[in-house]
């Protein structure tokens, strides 16, 4: 093992060398290298330091003899527990991750380093928690507590899992299944209705459902609550909506802000209300570790045909995004910025995404865009997205299995119900979608309703109006004319 650079000899083995990454004053990056059958493999940036911090180099010679007495602590990343996983056997995996205090493997020691803050002041950079402040720059707690230890036992980052949630009769009222294994990823679920059916009412149930199993979980088990009741449950939840007419969802308290999170707008005549969006996106972006801003740049890759989004890249590539960049994107660029930027830090395996009407803000190909870009955020974490829409262009991107349609029931109490809807949406014409949905709605309404009461007043002149009308207005035309010859 080296310290400060690779050297690698013919020996097999782990090389470690220190590269100047700075989380807040902490330098804990390690580049970790393994040699192993003739084969070199680069297993990315791991954290490793004493415990309390010392900004000094560990002798990793040393650490293996035994010879250390101070606290190591490490913490790996997805690709180093999968070479772990294929280069070792069970007793030699335990004695490794033994040896360098992983975090991962050892989840009691996690959970006790997690909560025990311990504030070191890092010069300009103020107050700052080792454990949080570095360690979990790249991680959150829950991918570590579960998926990275999940692999430290020689499992998979990824399992399958279903979840459902049942109303207060009892009955289910909607229900995920994940695999990841899946083909085609099932990650996205969508709520579709008709204005008044119900759809952000059902978003608020199932939120109040969650919110309620997890208060009564947790008071059962005390402060040491095993979430492993996981196994019917979602780990934790995120709910997103901009809309200004929808103020009543569940508030985030200190009872419930381990596991929910709630990303919106408090709508106001206050002119910085931009400003202030700008500032959380700077804020988020400045705690990022390499490995969000990476996946974000990945990301806005699929924005590349937006100007200020490509832009925006080029400066994340160089480890950067100033406010004053930040502050020229639009109110819709901003929230979708916004949203990327909580999600990727945020989301992990059982983590459910509420979204509630995404099309607020955005123009068709931001849109796509951005259903795209949540879609590879939750798969890759292996969550849960569910959207609550009346658009089109959402259900193009998601697969008739995942889409329920909504509407109100007048013989139960004007309830909503759900139903699954049997046609394919994936991919299909928007014109098509929205005709099948909404149909007679349609059809009673707007340009349509306009030619048809045209066609019965005797006195209306078409031939003032046939210079603008559309394809599908003049085929209506001509059968609500047919319509009338033969009445």
């Amino acid at each position: 093992m080296a310290d400060s650079e690779f050297s690698i000899d013919s020996m097999e083995g782990f090389y470690f060398a220190k590269d100047n990454w700075n989380d807040f004053g902490f330098r804990t990056s390690y580049q970790v290298v393994a040699y192993f059958d003739n084969k070199i493999n680069y297993l990315g940036s791991i954290n490793v330091s004493y415990y309390p911090y010392k900004d000094e180099l560990i002798p990793f010679d040393r650490l293996k003899a035994g010879t250390i007495t101070l606290k190591v602590i490490s913490l790996g990343n997805i690709e180093y527990y999968r070479f772990i996983n294929d280069i070792f056997y069970e007793e030699d995996r335990k004695n490794f991750y033994m040896l360098l205090g992983d975090l991962a493997y050892d989840t009691s020691e996690l959970t006790s380093l997690y909560q025990d803050l311990n504030y070191v002041r890092m010069g300009a950079f103020g107050p700052r928690d080792l454990i949080r402040d570095s360690f979990f720059r790249n991680n959150n707690f829950n991918e570590v507590k579960n998926q990275f230890h999940r692999m430290t036992l020689g499992g998979s980052y990824k399992e399958e899992y279903q979840v459902s949630f049942k109303d207060e009769d009892n009955q289910e009222l909607i229900n995920f299944n994940i695999n990841p294994d899946d083909f085609f990823p099932s990650s996205l679920y969508t709520i579709v209705g008709r204005n008044g059916s119900g759809k952000t009412q059902l978003l608020k149930e199932v939120t109040e459902i969650y919110l309620s199993e997890k208060s009564t979980a947790k008071n059962l088990a005390g402060d040491e609550v095993n979430l492993e009741t996981e196994s019917e449950q979602f780990r934790n939840l995120i709910f997103i909506s901009y809309s200004p007419f929808d103020s009543d969802f569940p508030p985030r308290t200190s009872e419930n802000s381990e596991y929910y999170k709630f990303i919106g707008l408090n709508y106001s005549i206050d002119s910085d209300l931009s400003d202030e969006i700008a500032a959380n996106i700077f804020r988020l972006f400045r705690e990022a570790g390499k490995r969000y801003r990476t996946q974000l740049k990945d990301i806005l890759q699929k924005f590349e045909f937006d100007y200020w989004f490509s832009t925006l890249n080029e400066l994340v590539d160089e480890q950067e995004l100033p406010l004053d960049s930040i502050k020229r994107l639009s109110s819709g660029q901003k929230i979708i910025l916004l949203n990327l930027l909580n999600l990727i830090t945020n989301v992990s395996e059982r983590t459910l995404v509420i979204i509630d009407e995404p099309e607020l803000f955005l123009h068709p190909p931001l849109l796509k865009a951005y259903i795209r870009a949540i879609d590879e955020i939750v798969e890759e974490k292996n969550g849960v997205c569910l959207f609550a829409t009346h658009s089109a262009i959402v259900l193009q991107e998601i697969p008739h299995t995942n889409v329920w349609y909504v509407q109100r029931n007048d013989e139960i109490g004007n309830r909503s119900i759900l139903e699954k809807i049997n046609f394919k949406t994936f991919g299909e014409n928007s014109s098509f979608i929205n005709d099948t949905i909404f149909g007679m709605d349609l059809r009673n309404t707007g340009f349509y309703k306009y030619i048809i009461d045209a066609v019965v007043d005797s006195e209306f002149n078409f031939e003032s109006i046939e210079g603008i009308l559309g394809s599908e207005a003049l085929l209506i035309r001509q059968i609500e004319e047919a319509k009338s010859a033969k009445d």
